[in-house]
């Protein structure tokens, strides 16, 4: 993972049916996760709805490249996200949520160049032992 996605995705863990039989899953739309998150990571397919709401900014490993976008969110750590609502923790009306919230706390690692594992911070409140839809069915297959 880059340094852009720990910050959220810090401890995420592949889901496996033999840790996670039980677990349930619940959408939401509290963004309260990423405060702290000064940017994020553009998807190519979202430079242009993204850049209608923030600034983007591209950046790359080496001096001169350019081959990762990011949208700003605030500009200095300490600031308050002024896209999230403060007493219930939604992003602002009619402003863009970046792929990268909108599928939290699922993320993919690849572990070869064709081989995908899903993984997610079971930590988050998205999941139960008890309420939400199940992540298996009872044969083990993802729901």
């Amino acid at each position: 993972m880059s340094g852009l996605e720990s910050s959220i995705f810090q401890g995420a863990a592949p889901i496996r049916f033999e840790d996670h039989r039980h677990l349930r899953f619940s959408d939401s739309e509290d963004y309260r996760f990423a405060a702290r998150l000064t940017e994020v990571p553009l998807a190519f397919t979202e430079w242009v709805s993204a850049a209608r709401h923030y600034p983007v900014v591209f950046s790359g490993p080496e001096p001169g490249s350019l081959d990762r976008a990011i949208a700003i969110l605030k500009l200095a750590p300490g600031d308050l996200n002024p896209f999230l609502c403060a007493d219930n923790g939604h992003w602002q009306a009619n402003h863009y949520i970046p792929q990268h919230l909108r599928f939290y706390p699922f993320t993919v690692k690849m572990t070869s160049p064709t081989t995908p594992v899903l993984m997610a911070v079971i930590e988050a409140p998205h999941f139960s032992d008890s309420v939400g839809e199940p992540l298996f069915t009872k044969t083990g297959e993802m729901a």
